[in-house]
């Protein structure tokens, strides 16, 4: 089933083209409705279809979205997701797990594809927190230092996302959060609040 874009003919949004490859995500971040709602699991969508779906749209976007929940739940179909958009030569941004990073295949795919950018839920520097999100896997194989120069050196920019509000944050975690997005150059960050 195709959507129908035929809602946005005629008015002036920007020329870029929203397409979903997947939804879902496996991760269980607890803070996060997206593993709630799809009970941890994620459902792709044909590689075929969607290589077709961007065919079609790829003369009149300039950049492509896909709005997955994390486009990196499964690595070994993302790889094989990225293979096949190579040949296309489009440029897009998605959302990550700061895991595929540690990934070299995976990153040179991610460049070699056309990607631009992906938003990574950093969430907090601190470890406790971390522990609490059920996030402790941001920390694994040198965490967010040698994820940030393994993009890096692939030129993917990072939108970087954080939450403030768990047990461990105190009036002193917001100066050294947004020290870190400023050290690390992040193209955007987001600061966000626990609700």
């Amino acid at each position: 089933l195709k959507p129908d874009r035929s809602v946005f003919r005629g008015k002036r949004y920007l020329p870029i083209g929203l397409v979903e490859a997947g939804r879902g995500c496996h991760l269980k971040c607890e803070f996060c409705a997206v593993q709630t709602v799809f009970d941890s699991t994620q459902t792709r969508r044909p590689v075929d279809d969607i290589i077709a779906e961007l065919r079609q749209l790829k003369d009149t976007k300039k950049l492509f979205f896909f709005v997955d929940d994390n486009i990196t739940s499964n690595l070994a179909q993302a790889k094989e997701f990225f293979r096949a958009l190579i040949p296309l030569k489009v440029r897009w941004v998605s959302q990550s797990s700061i895991n595929a990073a540690h990934d070299e295949e995976f990153l040179d795919l991610l460049a070699r594809s056309g990607c631009q950018g992906v938003l990574i839920g950093f969430e907090s520097l601190n470890p406790a927190n971390l522990k609490a999100m059920n996030k402790s896997f941001n920390t694994m194989r040198g965490g967010f230092e040698q994820a940030l120069n393994n993009l890096r050196r692939h030129r993917i920019r990072v939108y970087g996302t954080f939450i403030f509000g768990y047990d461990g944050d105190t009036p002193g975690s917001f100066d050294p959060t947004i020290d870190f997005a400023q050290e690390h150059s992040l193209y955007i960050a987001a600061f966000n609040h626990l609700t």
